[in-house]
């Protein structure tokens, strides 16, 4: 007896009657899909916004964030009550019924986090956890150094000599720094100035937490002890 012959006749057990291929289906579909809240919880840079305080700053840069991307079209994705009047209002005033469609639709329920819903609610819906690395220093009584400060200084010197003696011994070189292979070697060199410029750019990456890789190398390479 074929599969398909044994679940309809499971089928008719119960009382259901005849089933189709497409019913079936769509019991095995509904098995598969999940609330999209459900979903953001599994990413863990995103929290769903639920505060029913539209003045939150974090609803007005919802808002702004929804406003901008589809300001240029007549009817919004979601439609938003008098959108033709509030696509081009720059007073990040957010209307209540925004508030109620992140809500609605984030209790619908998807396929996947490929869905187009969930792509939406995803990113007109949610803070992002992370923060910048640089942000954390702070907490471990440090302070980033900058392009302010010269190359030359010892604390830059310090931090650049911590980058080549992690890596001369294996001759890796993640930040990609130039000219590696004859630096690596030269004790009291002045920072490199694309050294400089990668912790610049390391400042501003976006982490969870200080056990983030990215917050280690920060940390290390491009930071030092507050006086």
């Amino acid at each position: 007896m074929s599969i398909f012959l044994s679940i309809k006749a499971l089928f008719g057990l119960l009382g259901v009657g005849a089933v189709g291929v497409g019913g079936i289906y769509l019991l095995a579909s509904a098995d598969t899909e999940k609330y999209i809240y459900e979903l953001i919880k599994e990413d863990v840079t995103l929290e769903l916004l639920t505060s029913k305080n539209k003045e939150d700053e974090v609803w007005k840069g919802a808002w702004e964030k929804y406003r901008l991307e589809n300001k240029s079209k007549d009817i919004d994705p979601w439609g938003i009550e008098n959108w033709s009047s509030l696509k081009d209002n720059t007073q990040k005033n957010v209307p209540s019924e925004f508030l109620t469609k992140c809500e609605s639709n984030s209790k619908k329920r998807v396929r996947s986090n490929k869905d187009s819903l969930y792509l939406e609610v995803s990113k007109w819906c949610t803070r992002d956890k992370r923060v910048e690395a640089s942000s954390l220093l702070d907490s471990d009584n440090k302070s980033l150094l900058t392009s302010s400060t010269s190359a030359s200084d010892s604390a830059w010197k310090a931090a650049w000599d911590a980058y080549r003696n992690d890596h001369k011994s294996t001759n890796s070189n993640p930040w990609k720094i130039n000219n590696w292979d004859n630096l690596k070697s030269q004790d009291n060199q002045d920072a490199p100035s694309d050294f400089v410029s990668k912790c610049s750019e390391v400042a501003k990456s976006l982490v969870l937490d200080k056990e983030d890789p990215t917050y280690k190398e920060l940390s290390k390479y491009c930071a030092k002890a507050k006086g």
